[in-house]
């Protein structure tokens, strides 16, 4: 028979596995393996791999490669567009345990700094060991510098003043509620 050594014949989807047979003649695969050099499978499943020799005295020798679907990984975050100094919690599923880049947490609220980043989750399957990935963007948005003015600081009673904000786009006044550029009239000193 053809002597016959396999890396793994068990493997995920994505890596390889290499094939190298010796025996009196030379050896050839089929389904696209080359003798020695690693070979990585488009699909999952079962596949039988035959080995031939060009020399009568070596018998055809075959085995079973079992290629493992890869968990599909999805990353969430409640919230993808926030403010800084916001929270938010991104969380992987598909799989059973997770893996953040940037020192993330699955699940654990952090706040991020301004900016767009995109966060990679790493999700593997307990009982294979087979690992998946997938990103999500988070976009947080610098706070608006705002200032306050007024139309006049210091007003007898019975006159008006306007309040009036800048550096954003809509304003409230507290802590009456007042819009933006509405006039006040004060009922006391």
């Amino acid at each position: 028979p053809i002597t016959v050594t396999v890396s793994d014949d068990v493997i995920c989807l994505g890596e390889s596995f290499t094939l190298e047979g010796s025996g009196l003649g030379t050896i050839s695969w089929d389904g696209g393996v080359e003798n020695g050099v690693p070979f990585t499978p488009a699909t999952s499943g079962v596949f039988t791999y035959t080995a031939s020799s060009d020399d009568g005295g070596d018998c055809v020798y075959a085995l079973d490669i079992e290629v493992i679907a890869l968990p599909v990984v999805v990353a969430t975050a409640d919230e993808t567009e926030i403010c800084l100094g916001e929270s938010v919690i991104l969380s992987g599923s598909g799989a059973d345990t997770y893996s953040w880049d940037m020192g993330v947490t699955d699940g654990v609220a952090f706040e991020p700094g301004v900016g767009t980043e995109i966060y990679t989750v790493t999700g593997t399957d307990a009982g294979t060991g087979c690992e998946n990935t997938d990103e999500i963007e988070v976009i947080v948005n610098d706070l608006p510098a705002v200032a306050a003015n007024a139309s006049d600081n210091e007003i007898c009673l019975g006159e008006s003043f306007t309040l009036t904000g800048s550096g954003a786009t809509t304003y409230v006044w507290t802590p009456d509620g007042t819009l933006d550029g509405e006039e006040i009239t004060p009922e006391a000193t």
